[in-house]
């Protein structure tokens, strides 16, 4: 992806509270449970791909707190899943799903795990 900088602090599985927000974003996120999408995008097109990670090209969420863009924070207020369950979503569920869809695998068809080292761990 891009140039690494060094101390980085990982993590691209980010759920939390929001406690302050920066000029121009509205006070009404103030509170709220957020899912932060990782994924650093090279432009605001809709189908744009990611040029980075937060946790890789840009400090991640290994820390007591994380800035991000408000575009990159997705209101999970009312979802019933943990915060846990929820910030495996957009690195962990995103790498299973895409290898399941490469591997073009059909209902009835059996997954082999090797091994369930993390989140990204099957995916390298």
């Amino acid at each position: 992806m891009g140039a690494f900088d060094f101390p980085r602090i990982q993590g691209g599985d980010i759920t939390g509270i929001i406690v302050e927000v920066g000029h121009g974003v509205t006070e009404e996120l103030l509170s709220r449970r957020v899912l932060v999408d990782p994924a650093i995008y090279g432009c605001e097109s809709e189908n744009a791909s990611p040029v980075g990670y937060l946790g890789s090209e840009a400090d991640g969420g290994f820390a007591q707190y994380v800035s991000v863009d408000a575009i990159h924070a997705h209101d999970v207020q009312d979802s019933p899943l943990s915060d846990v369950q929820l910030a495996c979503l957009p690195v962990a569920f995103a790498i299973a799903i895409g290898m399941l869809e490469r591997a073009n695998v059909r209902g009835g068809e059996t997954v082999l795990v090797t091994g369930a080292s993390g989140g990204v761990g099957p995916g390298c």
